[in-house]
Formats: C-alpha cells, sequence, structure tokens
C-alpha cells in the first residue's frame, strides 16, 4: 500500500482515510499504474451497466425441459441486474478493487428500501477477519472499527447499550468506541449476526439466522490465495521487488539533484564565506 496508495492509512495503527503521504515514496509511477490497474480490474470483472454473469441450465437438466427452464432464468438474471445497476455497486466495486490490487477485497450487501432494494457497502480489508473452513469457503468474518457512540442506536436501533455504553451515549454521544460486527456460518440453519462491544463481551445487537439458504452479506474478493493465507495475493505484491527497486533509484537521483544545485563547499577555518 505505501507504495501504489501512499495515502490510506491501513496497518500503521492509524485511522484509514485520512490524507497521508508515506516518507519513503519518491516514484509516482506505480501509484498512477494502480489506478489504472484497478480500472482494468472492475472493467474486466464487473463492468459499470452491463451484465457480467447469467443464469443457464446445467447438463443434468433435462433436454425437453432446458428451453422453458432457461427462459425462467433469464428473467430471473434481468430481475438481479435491474437490481444491482440501481445500487451502488458499481461506485463500491471500483473501491473494492484498490485493496484487490494488493490483497483482498471485502463489499458488504444488505436490503434497503423500496427505492434502493440493495445497499452496498466496501470496508478496507483492515477491518476484516475472515475464517475458512477445512474446505476453504467462508464460514466466519468478523469486523472490528470505531463508531460514534450515538450511532450505534441510529444503525441498529433494537440494540441493547451496556451500561458503560448507555453513560457514553448520555455524557460524550461523539465519543469513539470500538465495536465487532460477527457473522458467522451456523450449519442447516444460516448466517448469525451479532454487533459485539469487545469491551466487556456484551451482545449489544443480534439477528438469529433464519433460512440455509440466504446468502453471506460479504463478498470476499481476490486473485489467488496460497496455502495458509487468510488474505489474496494480489498483483501489487507481484511487481513489489521491482517498485522498490524504481523507488529506490528515484529517491538517489533526487539526493543528487539536490548536491548539484547546492553542492557541499569547503573553505579553510580561517577564511570567511559571503553566501551571497
Amino acid at each position: 500500500f505505501n507504495y501504489t496508495q501512499p495515502d490510506r492509512k491501513m496497518f500503521d495503527g492509524e485511522q484509514p482515510g485520512q490524507p497521508r503521504q508515506s516518507p519513503e515514496t519518491f516514484d509516482s509511477y506505480p501509484v498512477s499504474a494502480a489506478q489504472r490497474g484497478i480500472g482494468n480490474i472492475i472493467a474486466a470483472l464487473v463492468p459499470p451497466g452491463g451484465d457480467w454473469c447469467e443464469a443457464a441450465s446445467g447438463h443434468l437438466i433435462p433436454t425437453n425441459r432446458r428451453e422453458a427452464l432457461s427462459k425462467g432464468l433469464q428473467e430471473i438474471t434481468e430481475t438481479a441486474f435491474n437490481e444491482l445497476n440501481a445500487s451502488n455497486f458499481s461506485t463500491e466495486s471500483h473501491a473494492m478493487g484498490a485493496d484487490m490490487l494488493v490483497a483482498s477485497g471485502f463489499m458488504a450487501i444488505d436490503y434497503g428500501d423500496a427505492e434502493q432494494p440493495l445497499v452496498c457497502k466496501t470496508v478496507p480489508m483492515n477491518e476484516m477477519y475472515p475464517s475458512y473452513g477445512s474446505d476453504g469457503e467462508l464460514r466466519a468474518s468478523y469486523r472490528c472499527y470505531d463508531i460514534q457512540v450515538r450511532d450505534i442506536l441510529r444503525t441498529w436501533p433494537a440494540a441493547t447499550l451496556s451500561p458503560s455504553l448507555a453513560k457514553k451515549a448520555e455524557d460524550t454521544p461523539r465519543a469513539k468506541v470500538a465495536i465487532v460486527e460477527a457473522d458467522v456460518l451456523e450449519p442447516g440453519v444460516g448466517w448469525h449476526f451479532a454487533v459485539i462491544d469487545p469491551s466487556d463481551r456484551s451482545i449489544l445487537f443480534e439477528r438469529a439466522a433464519s433460512d440455509p439458504q440466504e446468502p453471506c452479506r460479504w463478498i470476499v474478493a481476490g486473485f489467488y490465495k496460497r496455502p495458509g493465507d487468510r488474505y489474496h495475493y494480489g498483483p501489487a505484491q507481484v511487481a513489489l521487488p521491482t517498485m522498490r527497486t524504481a523507488n529506490k533509484v528515484e529517491e538517489l537521483e533526487l539526493k543528487a539533484g539536490a548536491k548539484s544545485l547546492a553542492p557541499p563547499v569547503m573553505i579553510d577555518s580561517r577564511a570567511g564565506l559571503n553566501p551571497h
């Protein structure tokens, strides 16, 4: 991230999204290349406004039923993309591509209202901790982030604040506290959702699983994972040695230019020097 997106604060213990210029970044080419790469990723995988996949009958379906089934699946595909294109998916997918360029991208898709049935939100990967089963499928995801106390009840009106949070909400409602969003798959039941206060491990809000066929609200996307890795391995990591070399060369060239413009001057200790 320091070479391709130096203005982002991801794993240095500071808040993400605040402007920052890494002091060790001297070459701007990886930054511009990253922006082009993000655009190419989105255009190739999920082009905005386009139908980039379709539901179709498989080879196990009898031939005499495929035509009728395919027509129904085509209508489902059209409905799905009408809802998806009416949402903010295209905007958020571009933001997710920035993380996919380096490692894993995370996007949550939740139900909205009648005007916007789907609400998409990309989350920085440093807030996410995915957990996978023995088959490599996502079994749980945990998001830890800071939120203003007053926004807890705004986001989850049915939440129950702990005594300490209730006092903070009354005294300092703008104060930020850490919370954890947990999505855990219960086999044969579905996805269970809970909001947890990590300070005392109390559950502020939970939504029990009700439909085993309900998909996970998280999309975890990346290029490939090596055995044992929790996060994906992006193309920027492949180019990391080249970026480091180019960055060091640029640093040395700038230092050499600075010395040529203001070279060191040696004079006798008994002499005088007029800097003008």
